[in-house]
Formats: structure tokens, sequence, C-alpha cells
């Protein structure tokens, strides 16, 4: 018979300040063996459940007792006992039978135990009859008072039993009453985690074609970890059955948020510890990865990187990313919340600027106005200059990709474009949308500046920069 004894926070605060308390509580925790304890049995935690097993309405028998831990302090007065549940209720109606008063001279139901409810009040006399030698550490006294509690488990906080002495004359509480103990103690046995691997990828300015590695050279980067840990000295139900992480689990998936568009060819790859994408949505902005292979027991997965490998093709688009781990468990248990967090950007080599709503040459001509770009650098070398139309109004425009400017920026120099030199250096008129320049330096060192010119002459500074930058601005 397993037996778990806990001197509670308020029991031992008492001992430390020099208060010796009278008892303490003691439990068997699912009602095996004989009810009157005996010399051999030994104490432990209390019963550790998990809160993904779904315990609401689990019943059983639950053997508590009185534990002396000083000799001749029980009053001679009649008493009344008081069991007190707190995170359960009884199953059945509690009166005489479930009470152990074998060292007393008598007892029996004074109030209360009725099924469905917590509280049940014994008046017992003799109780100090019961004072007698320890049986031993970590065992109560041999015909201890005691009760058997039949209890259904609401299942979402901890089963606390308390057990309150007073005189029936007066009320007056017995030596440092009232006692409790936590008899079952409900936390998850799953957890799940998501974090950055640390690694901050740059797409490399330096490889043909332009930005399809990562700097220096590499063409796969960790971008975040994600973990499945298993709690085995959990239970998942009141009779000690361990949680197993293998069994237990019906399904374990990673979906990765993000631009994936340099990730997606028979090349590429978006994996999870080894393991490749089951899917990636058409934008090409999602992948769902299935690890539930890697999970094993006894303690789960370990920690997995999220992998991203280049297809060498695609340029890598600046993006921030995050992973979302969902836990799928068996029948009969609920899954944790699935834990989403932010994990490690991809940003490019060098400066970046959006222009939205830029004219080609044929939509600048139409509107009578002029579009002009003026890139300055501040420092003392020269850089170079890419061009990306990243969306466009004409379908008949067809992407080259990224362009080099033939003409660096000089060191402490300017570059100028217009609608006209775009268009003749794209060599194909994407109507109107968005542009993209790629500056081969330091956000310190660079400038962006676009102006529109109308018909007066007049000029109009125009902002710059994507929705989420002007949110932020």
């Amino acid at each position: 018979m397993k037996v778990i004894q806990l001197l509670t926070g308020a029991a031992a605060a008492a001992l430390v300040a020099g208060a010796a308390s009278a008892y303490t509580v003691v439990l068997t925790d699912t009602g095996l063996g004989a009810f009157a304890p005996t010399t051999d049995e030994v104490t432990s935690g209390p019963i550790d459940l998990a809160s993904e097993a779904a315990s609401g309405g689990a019943s059983a028998t639950f053997h508590v007792f009185v534990e002396q831990t000083l000799d001749g302090v029980f009053t001679t007065d009649d008493v009344l006992v008081t069991v007190n549940l707190s995170g359960g209720v009884f199953a059945a109606a509690v009166g005489n039978n479930n009470l152990e008063a074998q060292c007393a001279t008598s007892g029996s139901l004074s109030e209360g135990g009725v099924a469905g409810t917590g509280s049940a009040t014994f008046l017992v006399s003799g109780l100090d009859t019961c004072d007698g030698s320890p049986a031993g550490p970590g065992a109560p006294d041999v015909g201890a008072l005691g009760f058997a509690l039949p209890i259904t488990l609401d299942g979402t906080s901890d089963l606390t039993v308390e057990i309150a002495i007073e005189t029936d004359s007066n009320g007056t509480p017995v030596d440092q009453s009232p006692e409790s103990l936590a008899v079952v103690d409900i936390a998850p046995a799953y957890t799940l985690t998501v974090a950055p691997a640390g690694n901050d990828p740059l797409a490399d300015l330096d490889v043909v074609p332009i930005y399809t590695q990562f700097n220096p050279a590499s063409t796969t980067e960790a971008i975040g970890v994600v973990e499945l840990a298993c709690d085995t000295t959990r239970d998942v139900d009141l009779v000690g059955t361990a949680v197993d992480c293998t069994a237990d689990v019906a399904g374990l998936d990673v979906t990765i948020d993000g631009d994936l568009v340099a990730y997606t060819l028979a090349t590429g790859d978006v994996e999870v510890g080894g393991v490749s994408a089951s899917s990636i949505a058409a934008n090409e902005q999602s992948a769902d990865v299935d690890i539930s292979a890697l999970v094993a027991a006894p303690t789960g997965t370990g920690a997995q990187n999220i992998d991203l490998t280049v297809d060498g093709v695609d340029p890598i688009n600046p993006s921030t990313y995050s992973a979302t781990i969902a836990l799928d468990l068996v029948a009969g248990f609920v899954d944790p919340a699935p834990v989403t967090a932010a994990i490690d950007p991809v940003d490019r080599e060098g400066t970046e600027v959006v222009f939205a709503w830029t004219p080609g040459t044929a939509v600048a001509t139409a509107n009578g106005s002029a579009n002009v770009f003026r890139l300055g650098n501040m420092s003392d070398a020269p850089a170079r200059v890419f061009v990306e139309v990243l969306n466009n109004s004409d379908a008949a425009f067809v992407t080259p990709g990224i362009i080099q400017n033939p003409t660096d920026l000089p060191a402490r120099g300017e570059l100028v474009f217009t609608s006209d030199t775009l268009t003749t250096l794209i060599a194909d008129d994407w109507g109107r949308g968005d542009v993209r320049f790629s500056i081969e330096l330091a956000e310190t060192d660079a400038t962006a500046r676009r102006f529109v010119r109308d018909q007066t002459g007049a000029l109009t500074e125009l902002g710059a920069g994507t929705v989420a930058e002007d949110l932020d601005g």
C-alpha cells in the first residue's frame, strides 16, 4: 500500500518558529490494501497527475490519517474532526463506515458528508487515547485516526485534503489545527517550446545570382528550435500509469510562417529536425512539417532545428518568421494549447528601400509627371546598387529578377534614377508597381529619396517603405 506524507507550509513554519505541531496528514493514495495503517508503509510526494489526462470525474478511495508528531498532547475533551476537500467532492455519501477510530473511545458523523459536497465533520471521543509511539520514520502510528474517502476529482485544480480538529465544548483548535495535504498535484506533462536559433542569417551579396545563398556562401541556415518535452514522472490516471511519450501522442506538427519563396523548389527545402515540409502554401508564405516521427520515449523530441535550404535560383527575400508547434494527443486526453513564437529573421546584406507605386516610362508619360530617385553614399567606398520590380500593373511584364546597376554608387557621391532610366535598366515596362533598391552599404551610410515633378515643375517628396514600416513609424 502506497502512502504519501507531507508536512504543510503552515506546520513547517510553526516548527521553525519553535511551536511543535501535534499532527500532520498521511495519505494512502488509491485505497489499496487494508484500511488500518501498518508499520511497514513508506512515504512519498503527492500523486503527480498530468493535466492533459482529462481527469475530471475520475474517482478513487483515498485513505487519509491523522499522524501524530508528538506524544501525549491530544486533548481529553470530545473533539470535532472536520475533513475539507479542495479540487474534488465526495463521490458517495461519507458516514460512520468511512471513519477509522479504533484508537479512540468512539466516533461518528456529526455533519455533512453528502455526496457531491466536500466537507464532513465527525464527533470523536477519547482522541487522547490515540497517542502512541511513532511506528517509524515516514509511517503513521498503528491504530491512528483515519478516513476512507471516496473522492471525485474536478480535474482542473490540485486535490487537497484538510483536517481540522477542535474541541466540542468551546471550538478551540487542537494544536496548530488545521493541517492539510496536497493529495493530487495536477500539472502539464507535455511542454512545447519554440525559440530562435540565434543565427539571424543574411542573404549574401557576393554570390551569383545575388542573394541566392546565405552569407558566408552557405546553402542552409537554422532559424529556430522547437521541442516537445515529456514528463514521465506524471501519471495519466489514479492507479500509477505513467505518461507514455509515444503511445499518448497522435501527432506533432510545426508550422513556419514567413517568406519561403527561395526554399521551395526541388533543390530547396524547409525542414524541422531533418524532416521536410509536408506541405507549403500556394503563396509560399507558410509551411507545415509533420515531426511526429521524431517523438521518442521517454523524453520527447529533444531540441530540433528549423532549417531553410535555398534552391539556388530564387533570391532570398528579407522576412520575419514565426513557428507554431501543435501536439495532438490520442482520444481521452486534452491537447495542450499550441505554442507560437517569433524565430530568427532573415535579412539581406546592405540596405534596402522600397518605393511603392513607382511608374515605368509609359505611365509617367501618360501622367505628365516625372519621378526622380536619388541615392546617396556617405562612406568612403563605392557601393553596388541592385534594382528589383516586386509587383506590376502591366500583365505582359515578365520580371527579370534582381538587376545590378552598371554604375556603382560612388564614395561620397550619388546616383539619380528616373522612370525612364529604370525602365531602360529593367529592359521592360512594368506599368506601375513597387520597386526595391538594394545598396551595398550599412543603413547609416545610405540615403534614399524620391521626388515627383508635376506639369508645373513643382516637386513633391514621397515616402518609402512597406505598410509595416509605415505603421512602425
